[in-house]
């Protein structure tokens, strides 16, 4: 039997393991969309740097912690580019190829302080423990799906789940050991939480509570169980002093006074982190309290969908059941449920060595009844939950693996084997190893993920909103990218969903109702939750009668498409006289329309072209009214379509309708007896090579075009 404090080499080596399966699968590929965070964080170190420390209040939630530490890895970028601090809210267009952004920085700073504080809860539950249990609740946390799809964004929740989780377990060691240092911790790590987002109030009722059984019962829950220890030898239960006033009262005065050294650690932090606090504390806390009430009240601006309906009321605390269920993988919602099981024969027949995991259950059960109260329900809000679970299943797969091998033990393969001491720990690894297996399969769209024992995706897009990280969306930006002459176009995508594909695009992001684009990006999440839908619905029911022109589907689910909003088909166009003429190597003239010739009205072109790819030269189109001794009567030259279409913001195969009407003056209108056509280098004056539909070059470069009798 291994005994964790002879083999530090064990400790140290789960340590560095779970630090770095906790940070590569954030770090390697953030696919972060709001931006709200990241221009808070760029504000809240301008302030901080320019002295005014007022305006270091940037929103109620308050997010210190995250402009702190994201703010810190964005500006650390701007100085390894050479950036200004300006240049951090206009930063230059995001070049071809490139992976590294602003924002990447601030999220990697992030995933850096997540992954040490994973690392800490790991250490944490070894002191509450032992090693086995350290380690797979570590694994377990660094592989949840939902935490990793939180914290591959530059926001708040993942960072809230992550310092409420070490100072609740801070406080778990206090009440197990007695050292105070672990109680002032708790209030550092509590601090950073209330600086982080609001809903770390929940940790006031909790450290109460934890202080006052302690205080009341007998607070050392005995030593640890040595690793891979029989559940047949439990520790003895210390609990043994009657519950009467004469006790009662001094306890609570004793869990009084620890309270207060934890809140004044607290408040300390909060001011010490929060210099508005220094300069408006009155205006600051109000602020705070002012809109943590409202939306405690208030639901939603958004409408939140829910088991197929759309809602902007409360949809009641079933949407969270649903989601906890249907984000838990194949493998920790069975973990879920035998871990009510296990806790009850644990605490029931083996002593108090795991009674810190009923009070691990009772935060998570506790934080979701608040989060169940608040009127403002959204699916991210629940990752505390998740971190607390997780911890749950790793004990519970310890449990697990310890009565198989006491069972295998007591069995007739035993005779068999030489030893069983490694079934436990082989069994726990192949959890682990299933774990990372179910859950990589998603990566880098861990968001995309939804339990497979419930119908995956497919079922779950009936029940919950899909695609809140506008997953698939970044895709469509790089297979629009692959195109030449991408940097020349517009395309339209909702604003939900532009921050994140103006990140990856080369050419404009526009409004996806601006009737001036090629493409039309279309996600899930805005589509199923009909966000902003008076600017799509309509646009978007007219494309559904073919096929999108480009999708990408995660778990048999379309997440993100594209369509293409020009016309590539001829046949669809009122083509007068078709053509097929060539000109150059790319262009092609279709064919053309022309009103017939009549004296006082002029003579109105109307030229139909299309592109094979992109056309890299910067060409004209000219138009000559001809009389019929050859001589140039009238002329209209320029960019097609009167100057908005230059040949660079052509799309692949599109068909352009460009116009053009002559003048002639009038006495020489009677005698225009030929058009012709052709394209021109503005720049050189040379013409585009022009071939007819047999291949035939035509002279001086130029279409002639028969005038309709």
């Amino acid at each position: 039997m291994i005994n964790i404090k002879n083999n530090a080499r064990i400790f140290w080596g789960g340590l560095i393991f779970v630090f770095l399966l906790t940070l590569l699968p954030r770090a390697l590929y953030p696919v972060t969309w709001p931006m709200q965070w990241y221009e808070r964080s760029v504000q809240f170190w301008d302030a901080l740097l320019t002295g005014d420390l007022k305006d270091t209040y940037q929103q109620y939630h308050p997010g210190v912690t995250t402009m702190w530490i994201a703010g810190l890895g964005i500006r650390g970028y701007a100085l390894v580019q050479g950036w200004s601090g300006s240049d951090l809210l206009n930063f230059p267009p995001h070049p071809l190829g490139v992976t590294h952004h602003p924002v990447y920085a601030g999220v990697i700073a992030l995933n850096l302080v997540i992954a040490a504080c994973v690392s800490l809860i790991y250490v944490l539950l070894t002191r509450l423990t032992n090693w086995p249990v350290a380690f797979c609740a570590g694994c377990f946390l660094a592989l949840d799906p939902f935490y990793i799809a939180e914290s591959q964004n530059l926001h708040i929740d993942a960072l809230l789940a992550t310092f409420m989780f070490v100072s609740a377990l801070f406080i778990l060691c206090y009440v197990q050991q007695q050292k105070r240092q672990y109680l002032i911790f708790s209030g550092i790590f509590a601090g950073l939480s209330f600086l982080t987002k609001t809903p770390s109030i929940f940790l006031f009722p909790y450290t109460f509570c934890a202080l006052t059984v302690v205080y009341l019962f007998s607070g050392r829950w005995g030593n640890k169980s040595a690793i891979w220890q029989s559940r047949l030898h439990p520790s003895p239960c210390t609990c043994q002093q009657p519950l009467n006033v004469a006790v009662l009262l001094p306890a609570l005065g004793r869990a009084a006074r620890s309270f207060g050294i934890w809140l004044l650690v607290v408040c300390i932090i909060f001011i010490l982190l929060w210099p508005a606090m220094w300069v408006d504390p009155i205006g600051t806390l109000s602020k705070v309290f002012y809109y943590t009430f409202f939306w405690s009240e208030t639901p939603h601006g958004n409408p939140t969908f829910f088991a197929g309906q759309l809602t902007f009321e409360d949809p009641g605390v079933l949407y969270y059941l649903a989601a906890l269920v249907w984000h838990a993988t194949t493998i920790t919602l069975p973990l879920y449920g035998i871990s009510a099981v296990c806790l009850l024969r644990c605490l029931k027949k083996y002593g108090t060595d795991d009674k810190f995991i009923g009070w691990v259950l009772l935060y998570a059960v506790g934080f979701l009844i608040l989060m169940s109260l608040m009127a403002k329900k959204t699916l991210r809000y629940l990752v505390p939950i998740y971190v607390a679970l997780d911890v749950l299943v790793g004990w519970t797969a310890v449990y697990v693996a310890q009565s198989i091998g006491y069972i295998m033990l007591k069995g007739r393969i035993a005779q068999k084997l030489k030893s069983t001491s490694w079934i436990p720990f082989a069994v726990s690894v192949l959890l682990i190893l299933l774990q990372a297996g179910v859950v990589f399969r998603s990566h880098p769209y861990y968001g995309s993920h939804h339990n497979l024992l419930l119908g995956g995706g497919q079922v779950a897009q009936h029940v919950l909103p899909l695609g809140d990280k506008c997953e698939g969306v970044d895709l469509a930006a790089r297979v629009l990218n692959e195109y030449p002459g991408a940097e020349q176009w517009r395309v339209g995508v909702d604003e939900r969903c532009d921050a994140i594909f103006k990140r990856d695009f080369v050419g404009e992001t526009c409004a996806i109702d601006d009737p001036s684009v090629g493409y039309r990006v279309f996600a899930i999440n805005h589509v199923q939750r009909e966000l902003h839908a008076d600017q799509w619905r309509d646009i978007l029911s007219n494309y559904q009668v073919t096929e999108p022109f480009w999708s990408v589907a995660f778990e048999g689910v379309p997440y993100a498409w594209i369509y293409q909003t020009y016309v590539s088909d001829p046949s669809l166009f009122p083509i007068q006289i078709p053509l097929n003429a060539q000109l150059g190597d790319q262009i092609h003239l279709l064919g053309y329309q022309m009103n017939t010739l009549s004296v006082g009205n002029p003579l109105t072109v109307t030229l139909y072209w299309q592109a094979e790819g992109h056309v890299p030269q910067d060409y004209n189109v000219f138009v000559h009214g001809m009389s019929e001794a050859g001589q140039l009567v009238a002329q209209h030259d320029g960019v097609p379509v009167d100057g908005t279409r230059p040949l660079g913001s052509w799309y692949d195969r599109e068909i352009i309708k460009d116009v053009h009407i002559l003048y002639p003056p009038q006495d020489t209108l009677a005698h225009i007896h030929t058009v012709f056509v052709g394209m021109y280098d503005w720049t050189t004056g040379i013409r585009a090579r022009a071939v007819d539909a047999a291949g035939i070059w035509l002279a001086e470069d130029r279409i002639e075009l028969a005038i309709p009798e």
